[in-house]
């Protein structure tokens, strides 16, 4: 028997955001503090050129390989970034050992503070919302710069006092769209418990510690001739929203926000475009294609023409608020970035601006600090 055809009509989820909670580390770098990095494990002087190198061949080699590094370095004066949030400081042990750190270390290193900042972020959340721990149903989670198994998200339950038993979901392989990729896992679990008439409050989470990456990027660059720009941009962060189903004691009486709905768009061809992958240096590695802008504004004309139409935008960070600011297009609308379209162009551009500046591009966590969402119903 043929399945009836599905209505066309824009049906609300009735989904709410009850809490969110963000939580950067407490160090902070600016463009120069990754040229002191660089210098001190490539100095352009003659003097090292010599020592290195026995003859004009490799020197020459040398100063061609130093070049892409300048490259770098210019770049990074450039991307409008003036701080970036870190895990520590330019002097960190493990970003100035002799050769870059091993996958072991890192993860070591992430699954310690990595758990921290987001068991940090998710009981803001979880404050905010201000709920029993029971009563969190499912726990979505998602990083692209730890791969341990169990993941970092079963850390996170154990020191947060939940149920280690509780459903948990892990999200792989999305890379900076991770944070809106388990948005979304969590709005379709959320979706099903709804047609059983069942409650579902919802932890999802997000973590990255891009910073230690350094290091490996910087020998990436050298060694292999590159002109590699995501040493410049990402930055550490965690972030954590409660999402809710509307079924409960709290309902919708203590939503901070509703979600409209998701889109999901892949354009053809573009696998090799923004990459994250593991490298033979023994972590991970950032390819990002230099017209990836233009990929992004022809993902996002499309992913953003069917979005309901909704109502005043709102942004979770601090970020000092246009006089006025137009309704516009809602939904969160996922695209190969990562990112999330707020109603009005101009405060979209603001809010984008003002994070990315004050604290750099923290991937996946990033989209709890910009949601296109529309304010509960009074």
């Amino acid at each position: 028997m043929p399945h009836p055809q599905l209505a066309a009509t824009y049906e609300k989820p009735n989904l709410y955001i009850h809490g969110i909670g963000v939580e950067y580390p407490p160090y902070q770098i600016k463009p120069e503090h990754l040229a002191t990095l660089a210098r001190r494990f490539y100095p352009p002087s003659p003097a090292y050129v010599a020592s290195h190198f026995c003859n004009v061949s490799q020197m020459s080699d040398w100063l061609t390989l130093g070049a892409r590094l300048d490259k770098v370095l210019m770049i990074n004066e450039f991307t409008g970034i003036e701080t970036r949030s870190v895990i520590g400081n330019i002097d960190l042990p493990l970003a100035n050992r002799p050769d870059p750190p091993m996958i072991t270390d890192l993860c070591d290193f992430f699954l310690d503070h990595g758990v921290k900042l987001s068991v940090a972020a998710c009981r803001k959340a979880i404050d905010q919302w201000g709920g029993d721990l029971s009563d969190i149903t499912h726990v979505v989670a998602t990083t692209c710069t730890n791969s341990a198994n169990p993941g970092f998200d079963h850390y996170v339950v154990k020191e947060l006092g939940l149920n280690v038993s509780i459903e948990k979901v892990l999200l792989h392989g999305v890379g900076c769209s991770g944070g809106l990729a388990a948005l979304r896992t969590a709005a379709n679990i959320s979706l099903g418990a709804s047609f059983l008439r069942r409650p579902a409050r919802i932890l999802v989470m997000s973590c990255e510690i891009s910073s230690l990456l350094v290091r490996s990027e910087l020998e990436s660059i050298v060694k292999n001739q590159e002109v590699r720009i995501g040493v410049t941009l990402f930055s550490d962060c965690a972030s954590a929203v409660v999402l809710g189903n509307g079924f409960g004691q709290d309902c919708n009486g203590t939503a901070l926000l509703e979600l409209l709905g998701w889109d999901h768009r892949i354009i053809e061809n573009t696998e090799k475009d923004l990459g994250f992958d593991i490298d033979p240096l023994g972590n991970w590695r950032v390819d990002l294609w230099r017209p990836l802008a233009d990929v992004d504004h022809r993902l996002e004309s499309r992913a953003y023409s069917k979005s309901p139409k909704a109502g005043i935008c709102r942004c979770s960070c601090n970020v000092p608020r246009p006089r006025e600011v137009n309704p516009g297009v809602a939904g969160c609308g996922q695209d190969g970035c990562g990112r999330v379209r707020l109603g009005s162009s101009s405060w979209r551009v603001h809010c984008y601006f003002w994070c990315a500046r004050s604290y750099g591009s923290d991937r996946g966590p990033s989209s709890s600090k910009l949601r296109d969402i529309r304010e509960p119903r009074k």
